[in-house]
């Protein structure tokens, strides 16, 4: 396990946040919501690599490495962009995703996509002629440690989750996209029982009518036979309360990443889930989620972007991406 690296000098983070990352004011808390990549703000890149390794720790995850960046971080030819929440009044990232729009990826000599989640999931050829070209893919998000309401950071903290949804509501307008995919981490240490209920809900209110997205390696936990005499609901609604009463007895709760986004829509889709033996073992679950059916109000909320600045920042995106394609 090797040591992390200290936290980048606040002045060297706020001069790579140049207005030309900016991308806008948040709704709540004075946050500021930037775009940027490896080639235009390498130390905001390795300040997230940081904060990110220090949260997946906690969790019982993470790389073991010095800071979390990998090649999708790193190198521009994957075309990754990442949404960082800044906090202008303490001039620390609150919070992030890393995201590439699904329609500039790479593919591999068997036509499968080059993405973070290749890892554990095949793609159909329903899912890549389809759903997948209208698709974001998000990965590795985080919200520092001392911006978790665990931590009790009051204004800051209360609306970082938010903030963070609402940026993602613009970046698929942004981007002219419908769907979000991404893979929803859960740590080893979590109870295999609360995690089988979950996994049998999921499955029985979300699985796609034909395969889109499929675990290379599947796992299950617990008892679905037991678990089909416990979550007897029609609809999802019945189950998750249901479900809520059955993890309190554990003491536990729905991981709150996946409990919000569970909850902003009922049109997700659900693939099931693998262990991700090149991050700390941890169980990770797919989905997709449509934005643009939502019943969330704090997702459908966009930050104020004056129209000139947003045709800015979708001209800078595109001459990145047509420049990456030329090499």
């Amino acid at each position: 396990m090797e040591e992390i690296i200290e936290a980048i000098d606040k002045e060297v983070l706020e001069k790579e946040l140049s207005p030309e990352c900016f991308y806008a004011k948040s709704p709540h808390a004075g946050h500021e919501v930037y775009l940027v990549n490896s080639t235009n703000a390498p130390n905001v890149l390795r300040e997230i690599g940081r904060i990110r390794e220090i949260c997946f720790r906690r969790g019982g995850g993470g790389t073991g490495k010095a800071l979390d960046l990998d090649k999708f971080d790193l190198d521009p030819e994957f075309s990754f962009n990442q949404l960082v929440l800044w906090s202008p009044e303490e001039k620390k990232i609150i919070g992030g995703y890393r995201f590439v729009s699904c329609d500039h990826c790479l593919y591999d000599e068997e036509g499968q996509p080059v993405l973070p989640s290749s890892h554990l999931f095949t793609f159909t050829p329903a899912f890549t002629s389809g759903k997948f070209l209208q698709t974001i893919e998000l990965s590795r998000s985080f919200i520092s440690p001392e911006f978790q309401s665990s931590m009790g950071g009051g204004r800051q903290t209360i609306f970082a989750l938010d903030n963070l949804f609402s940026a993602l509501s613009s970046v698929i307008h942004l981007f002219e996209k419908k769907y979000f995919f991404g893979k929803v981490t859960v740590y080893p240490d979590y109870p295999k029982e609360a995690l089988g209920m979950i996994m049998f809900v999921l499955g029985k209110h979300f699985s796609p009518d034909e395969p889109l997205v499929i675990p290379k390696n599947p796992v299950s936990y617990g008892d679905p036979v037991r678990y089909r005499d416990i979550f007897t609901g029609e609809d999802f609604k019945t189950d998750y309360r249901t479900l809520k009463k059955e993890l309190s007895k554990m003491s536990v709760q729905i991981p709150p990443l996946l409990n919000s986004y569970i909850n902003l829509t009922s049109s997700l889709l659900y693939f099931g889930g693998g262990i991700n033996d090149e991050f700390g073992d941890v169980i990770e679950l797919g989905i997709l989620l449509d934005a643009h059916d939502v019943n969330r109000p704090r997702f459908s909320l966009h930050p104020e972007i004056h129209e000139e600045h947003f045709r800015k920042i979708k001209e800078r995106v595109m001459r990145f991406w047509k420049a990456i394609k030329k090499r």
